[in-house]
């Protein structure tokens, strides 16, 4: 369910250049949406969604940019909010996949040293 919402924002970054503010504010959407408080809200089945967005829209004030806004209002309309963390846990691996970042891990039977623990970075 996560996976169309991260590749639009994915999509939406690359077509204005702003990867790094995206992967921001996406991160920062998980953050919020992970509190306690804020899952309740999301949970609730009282709790209308324009009510909802106001609220959540309220609590970021300032850490969103207008089209962080309107895709935390997507979110909200289509009941996806509490997919956030997911959503940008995707979005950074394409990201990283889109800059040639790779995450590998590296066994070894002797401690590797500086120097060669450096040229894996490369």
């Amino acid at each position: 369910m996560a996976r169309p919402y991260a590749v639009a924002a994915f999509r939406r970054a690359k077509e204005t250049g702003a990867a790094d503010e995206w992967a921001n504010q996406l991160a920062f959407l998980a953050a919020v949406t992970a509190d306690a408080r804020v899952q309740r809200a999301l949970a609730n089945p009282r709790v209308r969604r324009e009510a909802l967005a106001q609220a959540f829209l309220g609590l970021c004030e300032g850490r969103l940019n207008p089209e962080g806004q309107n895709f935390a209002r997507l979110l909200i309309r289509n009941q996806r909010l509490n997919l956030a963390g997911e959503i940008a846990a995707l979005y950074a691996a394409f990201k990283a996949e889109d800059e040639g970042h790779v995450d590998v891990e590296v066994a070894s039977a002797f401690e590797l040293t500086a120097e060669e623990q450096a040229s894996l970075g490369r």
